[in-house]
């Protein structure tokens, strides 16, 4: 990631933008402890981002840990965009208001998944 273009911002929240380059992963830096990282990833420069997280020093490493398929195509079972978190033992709850929890294991992480919006490009998972 050394060699990503790398863009330092005097004014503004985020103070560092990496990108990809093919500009397709953006990682940007907000120097502060409340979501310090922003980091998105699209199928291409001008998508929609399948695939956001917002981060900070508190984030458990597991929630950033890889897997290959963050860029896979949407898919209307909500369930395949979280099966790797399901597969390694987080529980859900009962849906409210359109969303459903699920929590890891050790209570550290959670994600909230939009059961209801049918719109393919939107944010349907948020950690």
């Amino acid at each position: 990631m050394a060699h990503w273009p790398h863009q330092h911002f005097d004014t503004g929240p985020c103070q560092l933008v990496v990108a990809s380059p093919a500009h397709r992963i953006c990682i940007g830096w907000f120097g502060d402890d409340y979501d310090a990282w922003a980091i998105s990833a699209a199928e291409d420069p001008v998508s929609t981002p399948r695939w956001t997280a917002r981060i900070n020093q508190n984030t458990p490493p597991k929630i950033v840990e890889g897997s290959d398929t963050f860029l896979t195509k949407t898919s209307p079972r909500w369930t395949d965009g979280v099966r790797p978190l399901l597969d390694a033992g987080w529980t859900s709850s009962p849906p409210r208001r359109g969303l459903l929890d699920i929590i890891s294991p050790d209570g550290l992480a959670g994600a909230s998944i939009d059961v209801v919006d049918a719109d393919p490009d939107a944010e349907t998972v948020t950690l």
